[in-house]
């Protein structure tokens, strides 16, 4: 038997096709979490060969947690171990088996979803339903995952599995009858072979009703009909805890207990409001009284589905309020007159809806607040240029390590900003988050990202230093948009904008409405953040601030991009310091015709220069490039961006929480700003 060491490579997959095709936020969660197990399965698998994982480094805590041997503290709960790894054979050669692994890997999944089926189907199927759906569940689970793998006797080799995922032996046919409404392209498990709705709601309703004494009710909706993978990631946490398995190669497996409900789209977006909402009643008996009556008519209407919400700032408050703990998990919708208004089209309870709006606009009076946001966004995070330094042995070590440490630390950042993380692992982070916090959350990950590396590069010469850095996308949408077509827009986002066109090491923003796109915005994180301070936090604050002392902004910033239109064309192509002082010199003077309240003489020129210089430093685009000794630098690209002016309006009004702070009524002209 050889004992030459050989490496391992594995790749699983489809990530994009199984994580991002999501309903709700919890199909987000949950198809990250069986990805990220789905390869603890095969790093363990490894290991039983006498294998060593070199990248990543493996996660103890989700390994331990996976053979029931958890320590103190929580059980992981999040993804932490990406799709792709290499692994080191310690004694390979002919006793190495990679299709053990891969076995291994289509054997925990089957398991799993066998007791799905067990619990969940089987008992509540007629006997032709039962084979029809049957036959739909085995084949749809049983072909879906895209393993691939490749051994080679050469450590630099990294760009085996990219050569070896051109090769396709395996293609999906296409599938039957009525399709998915999570899993776009699969059939759904009725085997209807042409929509027939009230057979398709026959089905459902039946299998509905079956599962609600099983506290699952809120798992599917009235009209929700899904395949065998979409039923597998809705349900699959209903039934984790206490499961177990054991694979041919003698691994035991073990579920543990997950916590079913993830923070959903309208809660992310009203969570900041009705944190304040909480804070203002622990202090005012009148407030307290009005959510009294809001919580009545809230409970009645949908109960607590997100009574274990891991949002912290919302707990807390419900806390110090001295409300039951259940009270900070109220169903996200009845945050948002726009639901409650829709009455019978979307609650059971028509009535009650009618009461709850009642309750939810005496509350808002009551305690001085604007309505709650209806928008949320999704971060993406993603490491620059890091793959190509891991041929490199010298470096992989070092990689790895601060990997690792960036990913442990991912989660409390998160958490202070009461966001909601779906995935952290490798150089990738998937979070969700409230409007206010998404940007400075995404600012303190990428300096988190960058403290890491400088530790693993103080010990490191000139010729094995690490250069990377962490670009973001950051989508906003409003609550109304699919989840599935966010999800997968963020994606281009991140490579596209932040990466390709302003040059990595950046930030790109969109803003989706229910009309469509209403802007897109992306600088450098190093020009962003410029003199220790994140120069749009700072915009968007000072233009809050001044909008409690007058409304200006509406007409003001309709004003400013109209200007932006007329310019002429070489006038934006080209910014010089002539141009430059030209639009400072128009600016101010919308600024000065807006309604802003200034006071005289040279203070004045302060006031206006405090908004316009540090909005004139963002409207010029910037681009990073790398030189030939890989030296960054930072220099315009020619163009002045109208969307800087509709992100700062953007942020300013959803930031926005007290009537204070309110801009005023809209004028038809205003209402362009903002469609």
């Amino acid at each position: 038997m050889s004992q030459r060491d050989q490496y391992f490579h594995l790749t699983l997959g489809p990530v994009q096709g199984f994580v991002a095709q999501a309903r709700r936020t919890r199909d987000f969660w949950a198809g990250s979490f069986l990805l990220s197990w789905l390869s603890s399965v095969a790093m363990l698998s490894v290991r039983a060969q006498g294998g060593e994982i070199e990248f990543p480094i493996p996660d103890d805590a989700f390994l331990k947690a996976m053979q029931g041997q958890a320590g103190e503290g929580e059980a992981p709960h999040q993804g932490s171990v990406p799709n792709r790894f290499k692994a080191l054979g310690a004694r390979v050669g002919e006793d190495f088996d990679p299709e053990a692994v891969v076995r291994a890997m289509q054997q925990a999944w089957l398991a799993l979803c066998k007791t799905v089926w067990d619990q969940d189907l089987a008992p509540h199927l007629l006997d032709e339903q039962l084979a029809t759906t049957r036959a739909i569940w085995f084949r749809q689970l049983s072909r879906f995952w895209e393993i691939s793998w490749c051994l080679t006797d050469e450590p630099q080799r990294s760009d085996l599995l990219d050569r070896r995922k051109n090769w396709r032996c395996d293609m999906a046919p296409d599938e039957p009858g009525v399709k998915c409404m999570m899993m776009s392209g699969w059939q759904e498990l009725s085997g209807l072979e042409r929509p027939d709705r009230k057979r398709l709601e026959a089905f459902w309703t039946s299998l509905r009703d079956a599962l609600k004494p099983r506290q699952g009710w809120t798992d599917l909706r009235e009209g929700e009909c899904l395949s065998a993978l979409g039923f597998v990631k809705r349900r699959f946490v209903r039934h984790f805890e206490g499961w177990t398995t054991t694979l041919d190669n003698d691994v035991t497996l073990k579920g543990w207990a997950l916590n079913p409900n993830v923070p959903s789209v309208p809660y992310l977006a009203a969570a900041p409001w009705y944190r304040r909402v909480l804070e203002k009643a622990a202090g005012d008996a009148a407030v307290s009284e009005a959510l009294g009556a809001f919580f009545d008519g809230a409970e009645q209407l949908v109960g607590f589905p997100e009574c274990r919400t891991p949002l912290a700032g919302v707990y807390a408050a419900a806390r110090r309020l001295g409300q039951r703990p259940e009270y900070s998990g109220l169903d996200g919708v009845v945050f948002h007159a726009s639901q409650l208004e829709q009455g019978g089209r979307r609650f059971d309870a028509p009535d009650a809806a009618a009461q709850t709006l009642k309750a939810l606009q005496r509350l808002r009076h009551t305690a001085g607040m604007a309505e709650a946001s209806s928008f949320y966004a999704v971060v993406i995070m993603d490491g620059d240029r890091l793959g190509s330094q891991m041929s490199d042995s010298d470096k992989q070590t070092a990689i790895s390590t601060g990997l690792n440490a960036f990913t442990r630390g991912v989660p409390a950042i998160v958490a202070r900003h009461d966001g909601f993380l779906v995935y952290a692992g490798g150089d990738d982070v998937l979070a969700l988050a409230s409007v206010d916090h998404a940007i400075d959350m995404a600012s303190e990950i990428r300096a988190h990202y960058s403290a890491c590396f400088a530790e693993q590069n103080r010990s490191l010469n000139d010729a094995q230093r690490i250069t990377t850095s962490l670009s973001a996308g950051i989508q906003f949408a409003h609550m109304r948009l699919p989840l599935t077509f966010v999800l997968g827009d963020a994606h281009s986002l991140l490579d596209d904008v932040a990466k390709e066109r302003t040059g990595r090491d950046a930030l790109a923003v969109r803003v989706w409405k229910p009309g469509g796109r209403h802007l897109e915005w992306s600088q450098p994180w190093e020009y962003l953040l410029a003199d220790g301070e994140n120069r749009l936090t700072v915009l968007v604050t000072r233009f809050l601030r001044r909008e409690q002392e007058s409304a200006f902004t509406h007409r003001f910033f309709y004003k400013a991009m109209a200007l932006l239109d007329r310019l002429p064309a070489n006038l934006a192509e080209r910014p010089t310091d002539s141009a430059k002082e030209l639009m400072r010199t128009l600016l101010e003077a919308e600024l000065r015709h807006s309604g802003i309240a200034l006071k005289r003489g040279e203070q004045s020129r302060r006031e206006v220069a405090e908004l316009i210089e540090p909005l004139l430093t963002l409207l010029a685009e910037q681009r990073r490039t790398l030189d030939a000794e890989q030296s960054a630098h930072i220099a315009p690209t020619g163009c002045y961006s109208p969307d800087t002016l509709r992100l700062v309006r953007f942020l300013a009004t959803e930031s926005r929480l007290e009537r204070g702070e309110a801009t005023g009524a809209e004028t038809p002209a205003d209402k362009e700003v903002t469609a």
